[in-house]
C-alpha cells in the first residue's frame, strides 16, 4: 500500500530537490566555517545559537503580546513579526537558517520585503 501523504509528480520532484539543495548548501557552510574556526568552536557556535534563538523569541513574543493591546499590527506589530521570525530561524539547526535571520534584523531588508509583499493601496482617481 503506497503512503496516502507521499507528494507525487512536479511538487514531489520540487521538494525532493529544495530538501537536497537545502542539505548541500548547510554542508557547504559547514565545511567553511569548520575550516576556518575548528570543528570544535563550531559545534560550541551551533549550540550556544539555538540557546540564544530561543532566549530572543521568547523575549520577542512577550513583548509582543504586551505591545498587542496598544499598537495592533501596525509598523512596530510587523517589525516585531519580523523579530520572531529571525529568532526562530536563528533557532533552526545548521548555519543557513541562522544567515537569513539574522539578515532579516536589518531594517531595510524588512522594508523591502514588507513593501513587496503588503497589497498595493488604491488611488482613487477624481
Amino acid at each position: 500500500m503506497a503512503f496516502p501523504l507521499l507528494l507525487s509528480g512536479r511538487i514531489g520532484r520540487a521538494t525532493l530537490l529544495l530538501v537536497a539543495g537545502w542539505l548541500v548548501l548547510e554542508y557547504a557552510l559547514m565545511q567553511l566555517v569548520a575550516a576556518r574556526i575548528g570543528w570544535g568552536a563550531t559545534l560550541a557556535f551551533l549550540s550556544v545559537k539555538g540557546g540564544a534563538g530561543l532566549l530572543l523569541v521568547g523575549f520577542l513574543t512577550m513583548k509582543g503580546l504586551r505591545n498587542l493591546g496598544k499598537t495592533g499590527f501596525s509598523k512596530s506589530g510587523s517589525n516585531l513579526m519580523f523579530s520572531v521570525i529571525s529568532g526562530i530561524l536563528i533557532t533552526l539547526p545548521g548555519l543557513a537558517p541562522t544567515l537569513v535571520g539574522v539578515a532579516l534584523f536589518a531594517p531595510s531588508l524588512r522594508a523591502a520585503l514588507l513593501k513587496r509583499f503588503r497589497p498595493a493601496q488604491k488611488r482613487e482617481v477624481p
